[in-house]
């Protein structure tokens, strides 16, 4: 078996099935399996996926319900894959035809691989230009921070040894950093991640505006503790912004309403990050006071 395929999930029965479609309609390989994780779905998520198991015996479905998130997920499908390769994708994404063989060659002569996310198939053009279209053609940074690269874990592949060598995800961060952390952890042992422009995956941008806010709250948050655990990345640790700084999004949010519905998701997704950026750098603070 040349490939895993790891998918975290939880309550994606709307979305997965056309995720598992794809990845059965795959060419140029055949010798792969798909791993889904249920990390605690309630909506009828694992009774679909054993459908698909049912059908074709490359599909295997694993629960992980023990402990939220999706980094937990990721490690018990790496525990549990059968190949030395192993990719990651999610839930609510296509992979392209091609992924699976791309990914599959790249792992036989590199230990961390990941390709393009295209932003138009599945989203619309507002939903696609609020978030930028990152990762589309090359490796995101983080800015401010370190010109470190680091693959998104929606297109991820990795040897499996190296990957349990690091201790795989951190399930202890805060969502929105993990995959730099384990990007990080790699680059620390002298492994940095390769470009494999044929493993295309079509990513599902939010379009619920509550949902991008959150998002991007989720993201801020998870920045702060990222420059946290890796101060020679951050030399000045990000600072909370004031409250006449975040009060300066309401003149913008009004005008973004003017200039069109991207305006209005960016400005939401950016004072989510800024809101929970400042609620990092306080809860750090909290926990780094001794007990009174």
């Amino acid at each position: 078996m040349r490939l895993t395929v790891v998918i975290p999930v939880k309550d994606g029965r709307g979305v997965v099935g056309q995720q598992l479609d794809a990845l059965l309609a795959q060419v140029g390989l055949e010798d792969f399996e798909v791993l889904v994780v249920d990390n605690g779905s309630t909506d009828g998520t694992p009774d679909l996926v054993r459908t698909y198991a049912g059908r074709d015996p490359r599909v295997r479905l694993l629960e992980a319900r023990d402990r939220a998130g999706a980094s937990h997920a990721r490690n018990a499908g790496l525990r549990a894959a059968r190949s030395p390769s192993v990719a990651f994708c999610d839930a609510d994404d296509v992979v392209s035809p091609g992924w699976a063989a791309a990914m599959a060659d790249a792992l036989e002569h590199h230990a961390l691989v990941g390709g393009p996310l295209e932003w138009d198939r599945l989203n619309p053009t507002w939903a696609a230009r609020a978030r930028g279209r990152v990762q589309k053609d090359g490796w995101s940074v983080l800015v401010p921070g370190p010109p470190w690269p680091y693959p998104f874990a929606a297109n991820t592949g990795v040897r499996r040894s190296v990957a349990l060598e690091v201790g795989g995800y951190d399930e202890d961060l805060p969502w929105g950093g993990e995959d730099n952390d384990f990007a990080y952890r790699l680059r620390a042992v002298g492994i940095e991640p390769v470009w494999v422009p044929d493993a295309v995956v079509h990513y599902r941008a939010r379009t619920d505006l509550l949902g991008l806010y959150r998002q991007g709250r989720g993201y801020g948050g998870g920045f702060v503790a990222l420059a946290r655990r890796w101060p020679e990345g951050w030399p000045e640790q990000p600072s909370a912004p004031s409250a006449r700084q975040r009060l300066r999004f309401a003149p913008r949010l009004v005008r973004s309403v003017l200039r069109g519905r991207s305006h209005v998701a960016a400005t939401l997704f950016q004072l989510g990050w800024s809101n929970g950026v400042a609620a990092e750098v306080r809860d750090g603070r909290r926990r780094a006071s001794p007990a009174t």
